[in-house]
Formats: structure tokens, sequence, C-alpha cells
């Protein structure tokens, strides 16, 4: 003889309309897409630093940030 007794169903988790996001994706809005996809490969390193100023900044010796407010003043012999 079966057990006709009513088995509890199983409850299903919520769904969410929204789906799940993984944590470390950026926030990437289109303008920032944009920029990144109109960058020259072909740009070195040292072409972007001169392009924003920083090669001023950076001790050639260490190519470390110099310390400080202003750019370093090295004295070349």
């Amino acid at each position: 003889m079966t057990d006709k007794r009513k088995q509890p169903a199983r409850r299903q988790p919520k769904k969410s309309p929204v789906p799940p996001r993984h944590p470390a994706a950026p926030e990437v809005d289109a303008g920032e897409l944009a920029d990144a996809e109109s960058l020259d490969p072909a740009e070195t390193l040292r072409e972007a630093e001169e392009e924003i100023g920083i090669n001023e900044w950076l001790d050639p010796d260490t190519g470390e940030p110099a310390e400080g407010q202003s750019p370093p003043h090295i004295e070349r012999e």
C-alpha cells in the first residue's frame, strides 16, 4: 500500500526581475567606453606621460613620482 499523503511543496527562491551582477563587475558608462575605444594602441607609455605632463614629475633614476608639489630640480653635470 502506498502512502497517499500530500508531500510538502519545495520552496523555490523568489526570482528578482533584475539579473544578478557579479560584485567585481566594473561600472562603465558609454562615455568611458567610447574613450577607451579611441585610444591609439601604438602610443607608448612615455608619449602618454608627456601628453598629460607626468613625465616631468618622475624621477629619472628610480622611475617613481617625485616628492613635493613641483617638478624636481635635478642638476645635470
